[in-house]
């Protein structure tokens, strides 16, 4: 009798095993990964492990790479497979989508190139802060590039900087991640140029909806594969960002019209030309990129992406903040003295308050009075360096 209980409850046990092990080892792959390959159930398992043997199949989906004891299996998109030492490893895979290793290091020496100009524009800001003043938004993405660039030298291939598809696509998170979080920033830098307002418009709101929507499709047209459907999410998105520039142009020909003449509308040209110029590139870039339909390399494409980043926000930043100090520097020299005028932009007529020099004798001239810029510390810390 009791004999007969320990079977029933070994044959339980059985079955209870059979049942849960198909779903131990679909919950667990990540157990199954770590094996080396020699213990793994792969078309690989019979390969000898030396360098430049290749395999095609397309049944098998790695992500992206990945290392097991002292050897490599590398992944490309068009389906090519190599197993070596990870110190002999190649893939003309990797090499046609990534870039040859010249291309590796001049990417490389862009991303430090970029991490010492953050760095230093960090330090200048600091010292803007104690002399005078700076905004808050020019630190701001300032530090978000700083830490994006850091990022990428240690971490860029790495999950989830990088997204690893099951078609073989690398998709730089890292890159867009930045991008929602500095570039909305940017805009409302831009909508602010003066820095002197206290609040936002509607034409802010305009700009961050816009800019949101453009990264949002593009990053969903780069998870796409090479069809239809990355056409259509890209055609979205850039309609998304023709509307943020055409916004962004109105917003520089009503700055052009405010702010005092002569170097405060220079810097104002300036940086319009810089928005403009470098903004625009980013989509070409994701044309010809990886994400893209492939025409570059990935490093190749990165170099575009670290040259642009290097306007689009270090100069880009560093003009917004030399217009603000000039415009406080004007107000304090010649008082807070506008006019307004009527500027007709995209068929509205627009009233601006241009500021004015002290010695304009034009009957329209209003002297608002500095009341409203007395009690800022950056006026105060200004007027007292001025005066010395």
């Amino acid at each position: 009798m009791r004999r007969g209980r320990d079977q029933l409850v070994y044959l339980c046990v059985f079955v209870l095993l059979a049942g849960w092990a198909p779903r131990l080892s679909e919950q667990a792959p990540d157990i199954a990964e770590r094996r080396p390959p020699s213990f793994r159930n792969t078309p690989y398992e019979d390969l000898q492990k030396v360098p430049n043997v290749t395999s095609p199949n397309s049944n098998v989906q790695l992500d992206g790479w990945a290392q097991y004891h002292d050897y490599y299996y590398l992944a490309g998109s068009d389906k090519e497979w190599v197993v070596g030492p990870s110190d002999q490893c190649y893939c003309k895979a990797w090499s046609k989508s990534h870039g040859e290793d010249s291309e590796e290091d001049a990417a490389m020496v862009w991303a430090y190139i970029v991490f010492a100009i953050c760095i230093i524009q960090l330090v200048y800001f600091m010292f803007a802060a104690w002399k005078a003043t700076v905004g808050w938004e020019e630190v701001y993405v300032n530090v978000i590039e700083l830490v994006h660039i850091a990022l990428v030298i240690w971490i860029e291939f790495d999950k989830p900087a990088m997204l690893y598809l099951n078609d073989g696509q690398m998709v730089p998170w890292l890159r867009y991640s930045a991008w929602l979080l500095s570039c909305p920033v940017i805009l409302i830098h831009l909508s602010n140029l003066t820095g002197l307002k206290g609040d936002y418009s509607k034409r802010t709101m305009g700009l961050l909806v816009s800019d949101i929507g453009t990264i949002v499709f593009g990053t969903s047209a780069a998870l796409s594969p090479p069809n239809h459907v990355k056409v259509i999410l890209f055609i979205i998105g850039l309609l998304y960002g023709l509307y943020t520039f055409f916004t962004a142009a109105k917003v520089y020909i009503e700055a052009y019209h405010t702010v005092p003449k002569g170097h405060c509308r220079n810097l104002v040209r300036a940086m319009a030309w810089t928005y403009f110029v470098s903004w625009a590139m980013f989509p070409i870039l994701f044309i010809l990129g990886r994400e893209g339909f492939g025409h570059i390399t990935y490093y190749g494409s990165s170099i575009g992406h670290y040259i642009l980043e290097i306007f689009s926000k270090n100069l880009w930043s560093l003009l917004g903040h030399g217009l603000r100090y000039r415009i406080r520097q004007h107000i304090i020299i010649h008082g807070n003295l506008t006019k307004k005028n009527k500027i007709n932009i995209a068929g509205d007529n627009v009233e601006v308050e241009e500021y004015v020099d002290s010695d304009d004798k034009d009957s329209d001239v209003v002297n608002n009075g500095t009341k409203e810029f007395s009690n800022r510390h950056s006026f105060m810390v200004m007027k007292d360096r001025m005066q010395k």
